[in-house]
């Protein structure tokens, strides 16, 4: 064995160590996450949503609420898909939606990588995807919400995983394909995956729509290649797809009852914007400065893999300066136009500013630009040496895997406060499921008219911050959990009882 091929053996084991430990401390940390799923259960719209689907059937009640409150075509399939395995499937899906997360972003990565023939290895695309995941998670306005409950699982984080595995696809399509070739296939599957996906909520078919967009203007007027006219094709034919989606949700007759019921005016389109624009721009300066650490972390831990990494792969093309230099100019720039598509629909619908769990959308895009300027960084400085024709000094590459593995070590930080919250969570779902036993064994017993007691009870629960069963029995909540348990009617605490 040559002194050169076990350098370079050496190296690769390094690399390969340094990308365990990464995937390893991401990877207990997000399986915490996914473990508190455990105590998921059903709350607010779960229980209308599941008894109109077990009174109506699906195609009633999908069409009922698109016509009279909901225009998320997309989100009844899902959830009936749920119910399809029993009631104690919801305690899957947090796991589920993190699990096809990672992956939708590790295929996308793969994809990408192939098709514009970077050489980057499938180990280092599955740590990045976790580590975006994590801090996502980690930097998530309203956790429980967004991640927790089913509903908002599926109205706003699981339509990121489709997001990703479109983009996957048009990579996967565009790369395998002969340079100006148009993929009819391809184009028909881009356009029904962005209808369907748009058709989960407003907010993601904005963010949707507004990321194919730039991304079509930019391959039309920054690219020149053989492959651009496949490319426009299958970028154009989602877009379609999903404009397609924004029409159907934009004209759903439900939206004019759902906002007189909230009561609240269309701003004029000045107004939109500006609404829109602030909005975004405060969930900007509030996350950078709430999350000030960890968004230090999000961009040093990029910033130390891909250096690390690259400045030892001396195979690794020269990239034309000019690139990356747009590219990092870029990144912060597209990073907040999405922001503001996010922030829009809340804005012209309901005057306001979005709830926290829409806002892990907004979270993933943040994380997003910081991680790509970590990375771009990196990468910079990593074409130094390209560029210098020196190779990068050895001290220097170990004292930056030093650096990754100490910055890698924040996850198991984070993952032990996430143990510290099982109990308040185990608590939290045995206060549901004692309320549950109660139902069952009143309705047992021919009791229809069910008050559950409970000292301690609270109608807007403080760690979910949902609106839970109350001690009015004709409130919406108390409505549909009687219907979902097969009551007349549910309250807790109801005075004279």
């Amino acid at each position: 064995m040559t002194a050169t091929h076990f350098k370079r053996r050496s190296s690769s084991l390094f690399q390969n160590l340094i990308l365990a430990a990464g995937g390893l401390t991401f990877g207990v940390a997000l399986f915490l996450y996914a473990y508190l799923g455990n105590f998921s259960r059903y709350y607010a719209d779960d229980y209308c949503l599941t008894s109109g689907l077990l009174k109506d059937g699906f195609w009633k009640t999908e069409l009922g609420l698109y016509l009279s409150w909901s225009n998320r075509f997309a989100d009844l399939p899902v959830l009936s898909l749920s119910e399809l395995f029993g009631r104690s499937a919801i305690r899957a899906w947090p796991a589920i939606g993190i699990v096809l997360w990672v992956l939708a972003l590790w295929w996308l990565f793969v994809q990408a990588s192939r098709a514009i023939h970077l050489p980057v290895s499938v180990g280092l695309t599955l740590v990045i995807s976790e580590i975006l995941i994590f801090f996502t998670i980690l930097e998530a306005p309203q956790l429980y919400q967004s991640i927790y409950w089913r509903i908002g699982l599926i109205t706003y984080t699981l339509p990121m995983a489709f997001l990703a595995f479109l983009i996957g696809f048009i990579f996967n399509r565009a790369g395998k394909a002969p340079p100006g070739k148009v993929p009819l296939w391809g184009s028909m599957v881009c356009i029904l995956l962005a209808f369907f996906a748009g058709g989960f909520s407003e907010t993601y078919v904005a963010l949707q729509t507004a990321l194919l967009l730039l991304a079509w203007i930019g391959l039309w007027l920054g690219w020149k290649s053989k492959a651009k006219r496949t490319w426009l094709f299958l970028v154009g034919a989602a877009l379609t797809g999903s404009l397609l989606a924004l029409v159907v949700v934009v004209l759903a007759p439900g939206n004019a009852v759902r906002l007189s019921a909230i009561g609240t005016g269309r701003p004029p389109l000045p107004g939109l914007i500006r609404m829109a624009v602030t909005n975004a721009f405060l969930f900007i300066y509030i996350s950078l400065k709430d999350n000030s650490f960890q968004n230090l972390l999000a961009l040093l831990v990029p910033f130390l893999l891909v250096y690390g990494l690259f400045a030892r792969e001396h195979s690794f093309p020269k990239l034309h300066p000019s690139l990356l230099a747009w590219a990092l100019v870029l990144t912060p720039l597209v990073g907040t136009l999405l922001i503001i598509a996010i922030c829009a629909p809340s804005a012209y619908g309901e005057s306001s500013s979005p709830d926290a769990r829409v806002l892990i959308e907004a979270s993933f895009i943040l994380v997003g630009a910081v991680f790509t300027e970590g990375a771009l960084a990196g990468m910079s400085l990593s074409q130094l040496h390209l560029w210098a024709e020196e190779p990068a000094p050895r001290s220097l590459l170990v004292l930056t895997s030093c650096l990754f593995l100490l910055t890698a070590l924040y996850p198991l930080y984070d993952a032990r406060k996430t143990v510290t919250q099982i109990p308040i969570y185990r608590a939290h779902a045995a206060s549901w499921d004692a309320h549950a036993a109660e139902i069952h064994t009143s309705l047992q017993q021919g009791i229809a008219v069910i008050n559950l007691h409970d000292s301690q009870a609270k109608s807007f629960d403080v760690l979910s911050g949902l609106q839970e069963i109350g001690s009015d029995p004709n409130a919406w909540v108390n409505v549909c959990a009687a219907e979902f348990f097969g009551a007349r009617s549910i309250a807790v605490n109801q005075p004279g009882h």
